[in-house]
């Protein structure tokens, strides 16, 4: 999957944590696992609570990202640092999902961002 640029598993209700090894797809430059939420079936029976976790620090090997979508999920923990490495990152889409952290200051680094969502965490 060296050569893959654009990856999107969007509304498909995945119910999985993003390992480090999406780091190793350097040539990504979209990558999308937004809007996997849901709670519950047409019956009230709890289906899936979305992509969960932390988002590894390996993200950040990602270098041609330009489109980071990771919204309505249950992602959790801390933004990490890395994300400051992506500089051709232009859209930053988190929202909506656990993050539990300060927003790191390597945020500032990111010279390209035109979208930055992240409401509907716990960011301080």
């Amino acid at each position: 999957l060296n050569g893959l640029t654009h990856l999107d598993v969007s509304q498909n209700y995945l119910n999985s944590t993003i390992g480090p090894e999406i780091g190793g797809l350097s040539n990504l430059v979209s990558l999308q696992l937004d809007n996997n939420y849901r709670l519950d079936d047409d019956s009230g029976n709890l289906i899936s609570y979305g992509m969960q976790g932390p988002i590894p620090g390996s993200i950040g090997n990602l270098n041609q990202l330009q489109e980071l979508r990771m919204d309505n999920n249950f992602v959790g923990g801390a933004l990490p640092s890395t994300l400051g490495n992506l500089q051709n990152l232009v859209t930053l889409r988190l929202e909506s999902n656990n993050l539990q952290s300060s927003i790191p200051s390597t945020i500032g680094n990111l010279l390209n961002l035109k979208y930055l969502h992240l409401w509907s965490n716990y960011l301080s």
